[in-house]
């Protein structure tokens, strides 16, 4: 993930800190849809195919994988307390 949102955050303003929030959970989900579009062009990818998916799917499994890895809805707690794990 690239910057934590809650860093320029004044933690006694409510409506900031709501925001920061808010932005930091539409960014993990817009990650977990692209990574789901992605997985479903692999299916795509594996039927239309057929026998000779693993050779032309490939590059469209590595990156599914690749997303898979990075795009999990974490939540914004650990963030808001400056915790990474």
């Amino acid at each position: 993930m690239a910057e934590n949102p809650f860093d320029k955050v004044d933690r006694d303003d409510r409506a900031q800190v709501v925001a920061a929030q808010e932005k930091m959970i539409k960014e993990q989900w817009v990650a977990a849809m692209e990574t789901r579009i992605v997985g479903e062009a692999l299916g795509d990818c594996y039927r239309s195919e057929g026998v000779n998916h693993y050779e032309n799917c490939r590059h469209i499994a590595e990156r599914y994988l690749d997303m898979l890895r990075k795009s999990r809805v974490k939540g914004w707690m650990a963030a808001e307390r400056n915790y990474d794990p």
